[in-house]
């Protein structure tokens, strides 16, 4: 069986050498943590989903991309142990409260993973 060998962004989204690459930015203000996960796996309005980004992808977006890491981090992790995406963020809303805005949810993923807790009631 021979292995192929991804070396670069472009292959692993679709987009060969010469092609136009989509936008790298990231949306400005998602209005629930579905469409920031939609937005981190398959991209929004034709932008390249942030899975994808290269360091330099990332540089260029840096506070909103950090920001968003530690949700995306948690889900992936949570899909990693079995649940679903849409399994995980619904267990997400339910823990801090369907009525939290997307940034409030974030500030709190960030503050306790810094204080060392790491979200363990999630995993």
């Amino acid at each position: 069986m021979e292995r192929t060998v991804i070396t670069n962004v472009e292959s692993i989204s679709g987009h060969q050498d010469g092609e136009e690459r989509p936008p790298v930015s990231l949306s400005k203000n998602p209005r629930s943590l579905y469409t920031l996960w939609h937005e981190y796996e398959f991209g929004i309005a034709g932008r390249m989903p942030p899975k994808f980004f290269s360091s330099r992808d990332r540089g260029a977006n840096r506070y909103t991309y950090s920001k968003r890491k530690t949700f995306w981090d948690l889900v992936v992790k949570m899909v990693n142990r079995g649940r679903s995406a849409n399994e995980a963020i619904d267990f997400i809303y339910r823990y801090y409260g369907f009525n939290q805005s997307v940034s409030n949810i974030i500030k709190k993923l960030q503050r306790e993973r810094k204080e060392g807790t790491g979200y363990p009631q999630f995993l």
